[in-house]
């Protein structure tokens, strides 16, 4: 049994290792936008589930002038009710399409943003940074068992 659950168990703590890993540059990244993004309204133009997670299209102007049209890195995390099977009637949660949105955009990367509220600015990195100590943990618990 030990031969087969140490790969187990540290394949988990290495999944674990990367999601960390993600979550910290995920938050530098998130850090940066907030100290120098700048800030601009833009429109939801479109809602996209891809395995089951919901992202956004963002059609906003650039204090350049530019039109540019971005789909959000984050997971907009479904918690909406979905009374209808019909894929244009899928609902993200707090943004339909036409719905107006806060975001700050790199002006060294205009394309690189994020949605400007709470939520977006700091839970989804902690979230990831969870995710991957439980799973080291679930590894190393397993290391201990075997």
């Amino acid at each position: 049994m030990f031969i087969i659950m140490y790969p187990v168990g540290l394949c988990f703590i290495l999944c674990g290792l990367y999601l960390v890993r993600f979550a910290f540059k995920e938050r530098q990244r998130i850090q940066h936008l907030i100290q120098t993004g700048l800030p601009v309204t833009g429109v939801v133009i479109e809602t996209l589930e891809e395995d089951e997670y919901y992202f956004l299209i963002i059609e906003y102007q650039t204090q350049t002038g530019q039109i540019l049209k971005t789909k959000t890195r984050q997971d907009t995390v479904s918690v909406g009710i979905n009374n209808s099977s019909s894929y244009s009637q899928k609902v993200s949660p707090g943004f339909r399409v036409n719905d107006l949105v806060d975001i700050l955009y790199d002006p060294a990367n205009p394309t690189d943003i994020i949605i400007d509220t709470p939520y977006y600015k700091h839970t989804s990195a902690i979230l990831v940074f969870v995710l991957g100590v439980v799973i080291i943990v679930g590894g190393i618990f397993i290391f201990r068992e075997y």
